[in-house]
Formats: structure tokens, sequence, C-alpha cells
């Protein structure tokens, strides 16, 4: 071991036990804590889900390893250039393609393949709807071949990033596991103890709880990053779980004594793989930090969205908002379900910053086409994204030094000085450091022996609805003052989203999001309108649901385990009792009688909203941060784009520059260059996602961000 660690690791082991918590250390033997913890998460902790399977033949199911991508049917030849070979079957036809250097392949009904690599016309209907599949159609698979166009630009669907598994974490790759599959079975008690009685007892909003120290940016922007990173499709209203209601239940009569809950969608190619070990789910949208939630998840969807000028995003030449589906009364961007208020602001801002950035680059570059313009921005618009969470947002939520420090280092960011105090006091230099302390971006990409996807674990502890408030009150950017306008959680969702932006001016808006409280991250704070929600006609057919029921059963149904044995399976220890989990005396006493007085069936999302104490400056605690810190960190450091490829050539000098200097301040201010107020306001915020000052700064006194 290298000395300076084992000194390092000598003092944290002598000082652990007098602490009690790791985050009571010094601030640098705190980041080192975290960053061993987190190299012992990589070697122990991820699990893909393709261990059985991957060796075997390819199947004719919907899998970029082991079945084949369909991207849909064409009635005409579909490539410029046709290679045409007779009496394939479909994985003939493919690997045919694939073998002679082709990106897509085209397989008729009468048994012919073509190859090419680049699709001239988008696929007019998806497998297996309506209209699919006639004789005259010809359907287009993906082979995996990655062009050389492929392995310099992020493709929509997330194929080639990692150049030597170009199918990892692609679109419909199978969601990994941070614990073994072996202990990722459904829970043989899905009812036990009913979610329904968790949801109306454990979780009900009794009184909002505001987290205090941020603001509803905070909300808007993790949500539009969730939907960047994960979705498991739509349900299966086919096949339905029913848990039985008691005859007590205010919902009783509502839902005819049980709610009927849809299970998450099948995996395409569950028929194909092993019978007796556990399920394994898709991801519907690619897994990598892409900014999928804005440019989609496959070339077609992005063709709505662009206006193939400039390399630009549609926007109304009325308002500069996005356009609305007529159908839903939504924005059309990459990604729009679970639609309220925070997700339009937050897509609309950043689709702008997409074409700020196009601006950017045309005045360098006149000679740039509209592809390479829309490709090289869409680069910069995510790195930027990927900048944002990582060093604002995280440090904003999780508000320590240590913290603070350890995401700086990831993006190579200067460390604050108490950093290198501590390591002059201790006579460390800050060269010896420079193997402890190392940045991810910029270097070389590194998978830890394992394909890279997201996994079911860090979808599970992204469960934050507590976070979203009830009631939206809207407040005036000029006096600071609330205008007497509000609106309750079912108005400003969905379509009700754009009916706020017509209502009310885009500044009061602005001004709300950055003054007004999110919820806290505890107990008794789910979302009262989220726990009796009736969808839209076109999400799910309106059905009413309690989402907090569902939020508990889906980590039953995908083999999350409880709380207890999650925390031993990542190397922390359990909760021996009620009172140790938690010191809240009220919530103790709740949790023995709805769990019978055992600690073991605390479920994780249940847990992890009770435990405590919880780090100064945190909205969660220990169970959480131990799989943020991990896949954080993956998911950076296995993007080529962020690693290998995160150069002058890939983004343009002034593209790094731009990433470089951008933090979300100003991505607010070039999304709203007209209100000046904004301007001086970000000039004296120092992170957007904490509470900015109840006043408006005078917007005359202009100050550079």
């Amino acid at each position: 071991m290298n000395p300076l660690i084992a000194k390092i690791v000598h003092l944290i082991q002598v000082l652990l036990p007098r602490v009690k918590y790791w985050w009571k250390l010094p601030v640098v033997l705190a980041m080192v804590y975290q960053l061993n913890q987190r190299d012992f998460m990589f070697r122990n902790n991820l699990f893909d889900s393709y261990s059985l399977e991957k060796m075997g033949p390819k199947y004719d199911c919907q899998d970029p390893l082991i079945g084949h991508i369909s991207l849909g049917c064409v009635t005409k030849e579909p490539f410029s250039y046709l290679y045409k070979k007779d009496g394939l079957n479909i994985e003939e036809c493919v690997n045919h393609c694939k073998d002679n250097r082709y990106a897509y392949a085209g397989f008729d009904h009468y048994r012919k393949c073509f190859c090419g690599d680049k699709i001239l016309k988008y696929v007019e209907c998806k497998k297996g709807k309506s209209g699919c599949g006639k004789s005259s159609q010809i359907e287009i698979f993906r082979t995996m071949f990655c062009t050389e166009e492929m392995k310099s630009v992020r493709t929509h669907d997330g194929t080639c990033n990692d150049l030597n598994h170009p199918a990892s974490g692609s679109r419909y790759y199978r969601f990994g596991r941070n614990i073994n599959r072996t202990k990722t079975f459904e829970d043989n008690n899905l009812f036990e103890p009913s979610p329904r009685e968790l949801s109306k007892r454990l979780m009900a909003r009794d009184k909002f709880i505001p987290a205090t120290t941020l603001n509803l940016l905070t909300v808007g922007f993790l949500q539009m990053m969730l939907h960047d990173w994960f979705d498991h499709g739509p349900v299966d209203t086919s096949r339905r779980i029913k848990i039985k209601l008691h005859k007590d239940d205010p919902d009783y009569q509502k839902f005819k004594g049980e709610m009927k809950i849809p299970r998450t969608k099948e995996d395409n190619c569950k028929q194909f793989s092993n019978k007796d070990g556990p399920a394994t789910f898709q991801n519907d949208v690619t897994h990598w930090w892409d900014g999928s939630q804005l440019y989609g998840s496959d070339e077609q969807t992005s063709a709505k969205l662009r206006s193939f000028k400039d390399g630009k995003m549609n926007v109304s030449d009325k308002d500069g908002l996005l356009p609305i589906d007529n159908k839903t009364g939504i924005d059309i961007t990459g990604f729009n379900q679970n639609w309220w208020i925070g997700l339009s602001l937050l897509h609309n801002i950043f689709t702008r910053e997409h074409n700020s950035i196009c601006d950017m680059l045309k005045s360098h570059y006149p000679h740039w086409d509209d592809q390479k313009l829309y490709n090289t921005a869409r680069l910069i618009n995510a790195a930027g994204l990927q900048k944002i969470h990582t060093v604002e947002w995280t440090p904003a939520v999780l508000n320590s030094s240590a913290l603070r420090n350890g995401v700086y280092l990831n993006f190579d960011m200067p460390l604050e000085k108490e950093i290198y105090d501590w390591m002059a006091n201790h006579n460390i230099s800050v060269s010896a450091s420079a193997d402890i302390l190392k940045p991810l971006v910029g270097q070389p990409s590194e998978y830890h022996g394992v394909p890279f996807s997201l996994t079911e674990e860090f979808s599970a502890v992204y469960r934050m609805h507590p976070f979203l408030p009830d009631d939206l009150y809207l407040r005036s950017a000029s006096s600071g003052k609330r205008t007497g306008k509000s609106y309750s959680l079912p108005e400003f969702s969905f379509a009700g989203a754009r009916t706020i932006a017509i209502e009310n001016s885009i500044d009061d808006i602005v001004f709300t999001f950055g003054v007004e409280h999110p919820g806290a991250l505890r107990l008794h704070n789910y979302p009262t309108h989220l726990r009796n929600l009736t969808l839209p006609n076109h999400q799910q057919d309106g059905e009413t649901i309690d989402l907090a029921t569902i939020d508990i059963l889906r980590d039953r149904e995908r083999g999350i385990p409880r709380y207890n044995e999650f925390r031993r399976l990542i190397n922390l220890p359990p909760a021996e009792t009620f009172e140790k989990l938690t010191r809240n005396i009220k919530h103790q006493v709740l949790l023995k009688e709805l769990y019978d007085d055992d600690i073991e069936k605390v479920d994780l999302l249940i847990g992890c909203l009770a435990e405590d104490p919880l780090p100064v400056g945190w909205g969660f605690g220990d169970t959480p941060f131990r799989i943020f810190v991990t896949m954080a960190t993956r998911r950076v450091e296995a993007d080529r784009f962020m690693t290998n490829n995160f150069n002058n050539e890939t983004y343009s000098p002034e593209g790094l520059k731009w990433i470089k200097d951008t933090n979300m301040r100003k991505v607010l201010v070039r999304a709203f260059p007209e209100m000046e107020w904004l301007n001086a306001t970000m000039a004296k915020t120092k992170n957007a996602f904490w509470p900015w000052p109840a006043v408006p700064v005078d917007s005359l006194k202009k100050r550079e961000v």
C-alpha cells in the first residue's frame, strides 16, 4: 500500500471509534473514507444482469445483447446502398450486415436481407403495433456495428459508448444490480405489511415539512435527471398485483376493496432467460448521462424535436417555449411522462441552453452544418448537466465540506483552502496526495470488469417524492410577495403545467422556484395528492393511484432487500433495534406496530426516510449515500465522452471552455436574458439550488455571474 494511504487509513482507524460517525472525521479523512468505501463497492457490489445468458445464441426478442433491437418497419427499401442476400433468417441477416461493417440491417417477409450504415427514412411503425409487420414492409434492426460517425458522437440509443461492449448502457439494456443477483428475487412477503397501510400511517403528509435549505429548482432538476437515467417502460396492465384494503380505508369503496396495481413491464427476453433466476428489467431510456430526457432515446424522437437549422431544437417563435402536444397539452420533448410545472421549466431552460451553445459554436465555426452543430451542442449540454448535478445540485442537498470537495475533485476543480491546510499541517504535499485525490473527468475510462449499466438499487434509493409540495404559491419577481395565485399539485401537473405558464409571468414562475422550498425527505411528508392521483387519459388510461403504496410495492416486486439486509449487503451495519434506526419516539412506536416489532421487516424506502442521525447539512442518510457515491462515480468514469474523449477534438476548444465556465446560475441568465433582476440575483447567489434572496436584487444593478 502507498505509505501515504497507509498513514491516512491508520488515522481513520484510530479516530473513527472516537467520533462514531465517519462524517465527523476531519475533512480529508472523511473524503478518503468515502473513497475507500466506494472502492469496496466497486470490487464487491457491481453485478451484470446478463451473467447466465450472454454467451448463448441471439433470440427473437427486443434486447441489445441477447436479442435484436428492432427499430420498426418501413414500406420501401431503407438504404441508399443495398447489399442483398436472399435466404437468411433474422439472426443471420443481422450478423451478415454486422460482419460487413454496416450499422443497420433490413429484413422482409421474403427473407431478403438489406444492409446500410444510415437510415434514410424513419420507421413508419413500431414492431408489435397495429399495422406493423405487413408483407410489403421491411423491418429495420440495429447490428451493434459502430461506424466512425457513431464513435465520434453520442448515439441517441446509447450504443457505441463503450467500443468493446457497444450494447452496454444502451436503451433496453437490462438494469444491473448492486447486490448479488441471488438476493434479488421478488419478495416472498409481497403484502406484509400492507403497502397501503404503510402509505396511510407512515408516509401520509400530516403537515408540510419544508427543506428550508433548498429551493424548488432542486426538485425540478432532480426529476429531469431521473428521466435521463431510469424508466422501466409502460406498466403491464394485463398483470396486476392485488392489495386488499381494510374496510375502514377511506378509499375502500372507490377501489372496491382492493387496489389492482399493474406490474412492472416484463423483460422482453424473459422467455429466454434462466427460469430459476430472479426477474430482470430493462431500461426504456439509455443508461448514460446523455440528456436523453431532452433529446430522446431514439432517432425518430430526436427528429421530432429538432429544427434542422443551425443545430437547434424547436421552440415557439411566439414565446420561445417548447411546442405543445395538442393531444395531451404537454410539452414536446425527449421524455415527458409524470409532467409538472417544475419539469416544464427545467426542460425549457436546458433546451434554450442547447440553442445558446449552437449560437456560440456557429460564431466560431460558420462552416459547420446543422448535424455537426447539433451533435456538438448535445455533447456540451450533456456534460454541462453532469457538472451542474455533480458540483452544484449534490452539494446543495448534501452540504458538507467532505462531500463538496469530493465532487469538486471529480471535475478537477480547485479544492477549498481547508483541504490544503489540513495536508500542510500533516506534512502531506499536494503532489504526494495526487495518488489519492484524483479527478474522474478527462481520465481513462474505468469499468471495474463489469459492462456499464445503472442499477435497480440506484433507482430505488432515488424514490424522493416527499420533495414535492402539495401546493405551489406564486411569488412576484418585483416585490417578492405572494401574488395571491396558488395551484394544487393536480393543477400544476400534466397539461396544467402550461396553463400556469399562460396565466402567470415567466418572471414570477422563475422567482417562485428560486425562493419556495421543497419538502424534506422524512416520514409523514409524502404529498397528499400523490397518494390519490388521477392520471391523464394518455398515461395508464387515467387510473387513480396511490403512488406511496406503489413505491413500496415496486421495491418488493423488483427484489430490493429490506432495509437491514440491504445495509448488510453493501457493507453497512444493520440497525439492531427500532431505537437505533430512529431517535423519533413517535416513529419508533408506529414502526414497531406496523412491522410487528421486527426490525428486519422494515422496507428500504421506509428505513431511508426514518434513519437518523443525518450528517449536518444533509437531506438524506448514509444508506442511500453509499449507493449514490458508487454509481455517481461509475456513470462518469465509464462514459467515454467524459473520460477518453473529453478533449478538444470531440467538444471543440470553445466547447470545453463552455463546460469549464458553466454553472446553473449562468444557465438561468442565458435562458432568460431579459430578466435583469435575475442576473443581479444570481450574482448574489452562491448556489442556484439554495434559496434566493426573498426580495429580488435591484434589477438595475447588473453584475457578472
